[in-house]
């Protein structure tokens, strides 16, 4: 590109590209065998709309080019949300809407991705909504997708407007999946709430027979989500597969057994070691420190040697260690069942994942 040109388009200053024009007619059309972003490429990202106007006029096949990232200049100013421009482009190639780039996008499906209202509202008909991306995902489907609330909001709108609601809210992509899928599987909880108050299906299967709520169930089981997201599901009549429902209640009851063990466990420990320092309590209060009982305890160390060499330990501090070692260890298992809750809880999820 003539560093002239390139210049002038970084700055959007059309004086300067008039003048190229006139000084060479063909300016514009060379500058598609020497650089991969035209004039209009740069112009589309940097919001001149004036310089874009001009180019357009002067050489309208300049919009088909696409630059080394594979998108035409339409789909530029889409993502960048520079609407005057896709609105002039439009006036003089309206078929520029179904213009694809190298993913087979359309501008449509590019301002959606980036969550661009008004270009969406400017680039909606009935034909662009209708437009499939390689992976048979339409518009709304990105929206989801991509986590771009607003914009679901303003397309369902658009769809309702257009009465072509109904089509594209259980419109299925390559993995059978609807938008009410995406949602629930990505655990978009306002999302579903939106798409819940309009007409979809909320049992429709996909691809591998699972409904929204079945993977709604494998994506929230053991997060903070699950209630949240599950309750919306079902209030509108969303109903598990038998096969997921199964696994479901297996799960359940394995977590309960695993609950009512750890609960046992860490009761024991904390009986035994309650024993322990009750009686350890009473032995320091019947012998405190240079107390009465020392010369006692110190003339009756032989009768404690002999009953501990009879058999009799009950005065034998070595019992005392037994006994807290027990103590200890029970409570070394209530840490280790609540390690084995989370990892069995964990790997149920996953079996579960793997049969759904």
């Amino acid at each position: 590109m003539d560093a002239r040109l390139f210049d002038s388009a970084f700055r959007g200053d059309v004086n300067t590209l008039q003048e190229l024009i006139v000084e060479d007619p063909l300016v514009l059309h060379a500058v598609t065998v020497t650089t991969s972003n035209t004039p209009l490429h740069v112009a589309a990202l940097l919001g001149h709309t004036q310089f874009a106007m001009k180019v357009m006029q002067n050489y309208p096949g300049l919009a088909d080019e696409l630059n080394q990232q594979g998108l035409s200049p339409i789909h530029v100013a889409s993502a960048k949300g520079h609407l005057e421009i896709v609105k002039g482009m439009l006036v003089l190639r309206p078929d520029l809407t179904l213009i694809e780039d190298k993913d087979g996008n359309i501008p449509l499906h590019t301002a959606a991705i980036r969550g661009r209202r008004e270009i969406l509202s400017q680039l909606f008909t009935t034909v662009s909504a209708n437009e499939l991306t390689s992976s048979r995902e339409t518009v709304l489907h990105l929206a989801v997708k991509h986590n771009r609330y607003e914009a679901l909001e303003l397309l369902i709108q658009l769809a309702n407007q257009y009465q072509i609601g109904n089509e594209l809210f259980n419109a299925v992509d390559a993995g059978g999946n609807t938008i009410f899928h995406l949602a629930c599987a990505g655990k978009k909880s306002k999302m579903v709430k939106l798409l819940s108050r309009n007409n979809v299906d909320v049992n429709a299967v996909n691809s591998e027979g699972l409904t929204a709520l079945d993977l709604a169930v494998r994506a929230t089981t053991g997060s903070n989500d699950e209630d949240e997201i599950q309750e919306i599901i079902r209030s509108v009549g969303a109903e598990l597969t038998e096969r997921v429902e199964r696994l479901e209640q297996s799960i359940a009851t394995k977590q309960q057994r695993r609950r009512e063990k750890f609960v046992g466990s860490l009761k024991n420990g904390i009986v035994i070691l309650a024993g322990i320092f009750a009686s350890l309590s009473f032995e320091v209060g019947m012998n405190p420190p240079g107390g009465v009982w020392q010369e006692w305890a110190s003339s009756n160390a032989t009768k404690s040697a002999t009953a501990a060499a009879d058999g009799n330990n009950d005065t034998d501090p070595n019992s005392w260690s037994n006994s807290l070692f027990l103590g200890l260890f029970e409570l070394a298992s209530v840490s280790e069942d609540y390690a084995a809750t989370k990892r069995g809880v964990e790997h149920e999820r996953i079996e579960s994942e793997k049969q759904c």
